[in-house]
């Protein structure tokens, strides 16, 4: 948790913010969110590709799939550096797997 404070310069009085959580920063280029909540089937509610080009991820996509169970799975293409202490907390319940695929035919348009 952060704790910023500001002084106005034309006041003597301090104002405190507090911030409850850590901000974090992936640098991805895109992104899309496929929901199908109302008819999902027996394992995932929603997906998550993302495409990453850049020096901490490389070149590459990831997708995200949201779980019934409230879990994600994450599928990383091989093209991308693997992050080992990557956190997936802030999403549901957190990671139920992980795993590391060739993803050929995947395209944003």
């Amino acid at each position: 948790m952060e704790v910023f404070k500001k002084s106005n310069d034309t006041d003597s009085n301090v104002q405190t913010v507090i911030i409850p959580f850590e901000l974090g920063y992936n640098p991805m280029k895109k992104l899309a969110l496929i929901n199908f909540e109302k008819y999902p089937d027996d394992v995932y509610k929603a997906l998550e590709p993302q495409y990453f080009n850049d020096d901490t991820y490389g070149n590459g996509y990831r997708i995200i799939a949201y779980r019934c169970d409230g879990y994600v799975d994450v599928y990383d293409d091989i093209n991308l550096s693997y992050i080992e202490d990557e956190n997936f907390s802030v999403v549901g319940k957190g990671l139920y797997e992980r795993k590391e695929l060739l993803l050929k035919t995947l395209h944003f348009r």
